[in-house]
């Protein structure tokens, strides 16, 4: 059994992304990167549609304000990840 811990795994599988990248024509990079910039923009709509419930006390609604907020802050988190502007 590998117990190699898994940072170890984590930077294999990037050296091995990196070498496939660069090996890629240009043509196949640039539908990767389509291809990841649409995912990140569908997943960023998911979550930026995600109906909050709100209860019907002054806790439901600061759980939800909370619950809101950090919503948005992963959108924009992701948005920083991939490369996706609004």
């Amino acid at each position: 059994m590998n117990e190699q811990p898994i940072n170890a795994h984590i930077a294999a599988y990037e050296e091995t992304y990196k070498m496939a990248w660069a090996e890629a024509p240009i043509h196949v990079q640039k539908m990767w990167t389509d291809a990841w910039k649409a995912a990140i923009t569908q997943a960023i709509i998911i979550v930026e549609t995600y109906r909050v419930s709100v209860c019907n006390s002054r806790a439901g609604e600061s759980a939800a304000k909370w619950t809101a907020d950090k919503l948005r802050e992963v959108s924009s988190e992701m948005r920083d990840i991939g490369g996706v502007y609004e």
